[in-house]
């Protein structure tokens, strides 16, 4: 599919040099640009405040340190640390 977008020399300028900086030639920058503002190729980080507030509350507390004693009053297990339990899609 071809679309024509009227854009100003700022703003043709401005975009190749973002293209540029990744190595990539304007005509194979902007779909991609355009792929990842399509809210379904979103992170939820990238989303608005509500989506983020509430991926936040989701988010375990993470272990209190006592500053009187210097040590954390509930532990972290080295299993929890683990490369393979940081990230869903590693095992």
């Amino acid at each position: 599919m071809t679309i024509t977008i009227n854009l100003s020399p700022e703003t043709v300028a401005e975009i190749a040099t973002f293209a540029s900086a990744k190595k990539l030639s304007v005509e194979d920058y902007l779909p991609r640009l355009i792929q990842r503002a399509l809210p379904s190729s979103r992170h939820p980080l990238q989303q608005g405040s509500e989506e983020w507030l509430e991926l936040l509350h989701r988010v375990p507390p993470v272990a209190k340190i006592d500053a009187a004693a210097g040590q954390a009053s509930q532990g972290i297990s080295e299993d929890s640390l683990l490369r393979e339990n940081l990230y869903e899609d590693r095992a």
